[in-house]
């Protein structure tokens, strides 16, 4: 906090108050099912999805690297993605704010569905010889690590944007408080995780994900209208206007 405002010099027991006000502000709340979300994707590319390919015995016994795939893939995502963000940030005005994170949940949406074809049922809690609606296969890892890598660092980079500008002077705090919340959703998920299927996994994250689009739509306005009250007092006459075209004469 000393940093972002060089003059405040806060003691431990104040930012650790400052800390506990920044994770229950009503800024904060309101990207709260953007940050669950978030949270469960990072459940999903860490622990959920690299488990099928241990426990699932067609991929296992045909590609002992696919670890490495893995790994590679998802870096060419991210390295991707990084060179995509960059000159759509400096073309588009606020792109790292609507643009970024509706982008990042197709991405998210699309992987769910993939995984879903393409990952033995099962495999997410036990070892499985069971095949999938798409027969598993290394191109389809590859798909899928791509793709994670790719909605990882847009979802990073969307989550730095909303952090530096929900609460003035509070970003770092900020940043901390959206990381609690990713932990508390990752951990719910994976308690639970051994008893939920792939398929039952994606029905939740992408019910998540829809959720977290429509409500994002609404914590952004809340957050422009902050910003510049002047878009509060441009909203009003446009709807009281729709308001008088729709009266009866």
């Amino acid at each position: 906090a000393s940093s972002e405002n060089p003059r405040e010099k806060l003691s431990l027991r104040e930012q650790v108050g400052a800390m506990a006000s920044v994770l229950v502000h009503p800024r904060l709340l309101l990207f709260l099912p953007r940050f669950i979300s978030h949270g469960l994707f990072v459940s999903f590319y860490m622990i959920i999805y690299p488990s099928t390919l241990q426990y699932s015995s067609i991929l296992a016994s045909r590609y002992p690297m696919l670890t490495a795939y893995y790994a590679f893939a998802m870096c060419a995502g991210c390295t991707f993605g990084g060179f995509l963000i960059a000159p759509l940030n400096r073309r588009l005005h606020d792109f790292g704010l609507r643009p970024l994170y509706y982008i990042t949940a197709g991405v998210q949406l699309i992987t769910y569905a993939i995984a879903t074809l393409s990952v033995p049922n099962w495999s997410t809690a036990r070892p499985s010889s069971e095949s999938a609606y798409l027969e598993p296969h290394v191109v389809w890892v590859c798909v899928i690590s791509f793709l994670l890598g790719f909605a990882d660092t847009t979802n990073t980079a969307s989550n730095s944007v909303i952090c530096s500008r929900m609460i003035r002077g509070r970003a770092s705090h900020t940043y901390a408080a959206a990381r609690f919340y990713f932990g508390v959703a990752a951990a719910v998920v994976l308690f639970c995780s051994p008893m939920l299927s792939m398929r039952l996994h994606a029905v939740i994250f992408a019910s998540v994900t829809i959720i977290s689009m429509l409500s994002y739509n609404f914590a952004v306005n809340h957050l422009e209208i902050r910003e510049d009250p002047t878009k509060k007092e441009n909203l009003e006459p446009q709807t009281s206007n729709q308001v008088e075209s729709r009266s009866p004469l």
